[in-house]
Parts: C-alpha cells; structure tokens; sequence
C-alpha cells in the first residue's frame, strides 16, 4: 500500500495543479464499473459527478461527455473527437482539459467528445450517431494511442473493443457470482502492481508479421480519415487530423518517474509503437491539416508522461498552445 501510495505521489510531478486526483480515485472509472454498455459505441462513460474537497473536478453528461446536456446548446467553434487524452484523464478540474485550455487560448467555443478507451472508428460512430446536430465550423480529431493498442493485441481495424466489454457484460449477466469475483481478482492483481502495462501481450511478434499488420491496419485508417475528411469538406467543416504524443516516442529529456515507467516496456513493443507511428504519419501526411505531435514535448527537461500517453496539466497546456498555433 506505500508503495501504490509512493507512486501516486510521484505523479503530481507533472502537475502545476498539484490538487491530488489520483488519491481521491476520479479517473479509475473501469475499476468502479463506470462505464455502460452504448448500441452505437460500444461503450461509454455513464453520467458522473465527482468532487474533491467540494470542488467539482469531474462531470459528464447522459451521453458520458464531459459537456452539457445535447439539448441545451448546439452551436459550437470547433468540436474534439479523442480518447481518453483529450477527455482529460487526471486532469484536476475540466478547465485544465485539452479542449478548455485551447478554448481559452484560440477564443472559441468549444466542444468536447473526447470518450476514455474509443478508438478512431468509435470517434465516427460517436459523431455520426450523436453529434451530427452540432454546427461547427472546425472539427479536430486527436487519435493514435488507442488504435496503437488494439493492433497491437492483434484486433483488425474493425474488431474494436466493443467485444471484449460486450462479453464481460454477458458473462457477468450469465455468471453474476464467479465473474466478478474473477475481475475482482484481476484488479487486485493490478492494484499490488504486478500487472500495470497498457501494452500488453503474452506471446512475442514476428516482426515481419507485425510489420504486414500494421500496414494493414493504418490502411484502413487512412481509407476512413479520407471519407471523414471528404464529408467535412462538402459540409464546410475543416479537419485537423492529430497523431498524439506518446512516451515511447518521445526524445525529451526524461524524468526518473518516465524514465524507470519506459523501461518496464520490453524492445519489441517499443519497436511496435516506432513502426505503427511512423506508418500511421506516412499515410496521413497526404491531408493538409494534418500533424504528428509526438515531438511536442521534446525542449522539455521536467516530467510531462503519467504513463505511456497520459500527462498532467502542465502537458495539456502545451498542446493546447501548440495545437492553437495550428489551428486557424
């Protein structure tokens, strides 16, 4: 318990807030079964509401949205599509999210659909199904960790995560007493820190499989992007296309925390996150408004990464100004 405690300490590092979301537990929301079961997605986050100290950090609304209700506004500058990185894991209060930050600096409303998880074809079922209504006049899409993941652990671009929660769901309708006692077990495992990574897989890839896979899976990235990008444009929305920043991709000077993190991911799947990246910004080069911002962080000595791809809100802030200084 020192330990966990020691490490969640050593986060706050890269914060300038240094409001402690980590040991009041407001992110974990798949170990407090706050996700729901969506027809159209999969899942999502359920409608939260989370204070510290009697300060609001944490609200979403019905759809699991760090925003208002649909109904109560639908007009909007730009509108975010992202994961996790853009909902604002860790972040201690939604000013200090991505999309609030760039707001304040771009001087635009903003709009924010970031889902904890989803992956790009996610990202296109959310705005088809949901989000269609909203007039915008800018779209920016931030992706690639989460796909990363998913082809990682061997999943076709199409075989998102939705059917491993779907199963979870079902065995734990089928089986309401031996299923949770097994995913209590997992955690607990997880929880003493003997199985932590994001990236994980038991069985070593032939790099030349990995290679053919990868190819395959950014194909149809770039397929998708593409219909996204050409539905924008009749509709007189500009895309902004963003590869996200990640640790392994980073040549920032390192923090001890980053540092010893890193060195828990063996060579092949650091080779892994190389090769999806570069690929994945090879096919994507050909859209104008399109960036790789994996070197954002590079000019930075103090610690930025809380894992392979979160930060703390001194990392959004950065970002948003990089991205704000795009975006025009």
């Amino acid at each position: 318990m020192v330990k966990l405690n020691e490490k969640k300490s050593e986060l706050i590092a890269a914060f300038d807030n240094k409001l402690n979301t980590f040991h009041h537990n407001i992110y974990y929301h798949n170990r407090d079964n706050e996700y729901c079961a969506d027809p159209f997605l999969g899942f999502r986050l359920k409608k939260l509401k989370k204070y510290i100290d009697n300060k609001l950090i944490l609200e979403t609304n019905s759809l699991g949205l760090r925003e208002k209700e649909l109904s109560e506004e639908n007009k909007f500058d730009v509108l975010f599509l992202g994961g996790s990185f853009i909902y604002g894991v860790n972040a201690p209060g939604n000013e200090a999210t991505i999309p609030r930050l760039f707001s304040d600096i771009h001087k635009s409303t903003v709009f924010n659909a970031g889902i904890p998880g989803h992956v790009l074809k996610q990202h296109f079922s959310l705005y088809f199904n949901y989000l269609m209504h909203l007039e915008v006049t800018k779209i920016i899409l931030v992706f690639g960790f989460n796909d990363l993941v998913n082809c990682f652990n061997n999943k076709s671009y199409g075989e998102i995560s939705i059917d491993s929660y779907q199963k979870t769901i079902d065995e734990i309708n089928n089986r309401p007493i031996i299923k949770p006692l097994k995913i209590l077990l997992r955690n607990l495992i997880s929880f003493k820190g003997l199985k932590t990574k994001s990236l994980k897989k038991n069985k070593t890839q032939n790099v030349e499989n990995y290679d053919t896979k990868i190819l395959k899976y950014c194909d149809r990235v770039f397929k998708d992007v593409k219909l996204f990008n050409n539905y924008c444009k009749k509709n007189n929305i500009q895309l902004f296309t963003i590869l996200q920043p990640t640790l392994v991709n980073s040549k920032k000077k390192l923090s001890g925390y980053e540092k010893n993190h890193l060195s828990n991911l063996n060579d092949e799947k650091k080779k892994f996150v190389t090769k999806f990246y570069e690929t994945l910004s090879e096919k994507l080069n050909s859209f104008e408004n399109f960036r790789n911002f994996s070197g954002i962080y590079d000019e930075f000595d103090r610690m930025i990464f809380t894992d392979e791809v979160h930060v703390g809100d001194f990392g959004n802030k950065v970002f948003s100004e990089k991205l704000a200084s795009f975006v025009k």
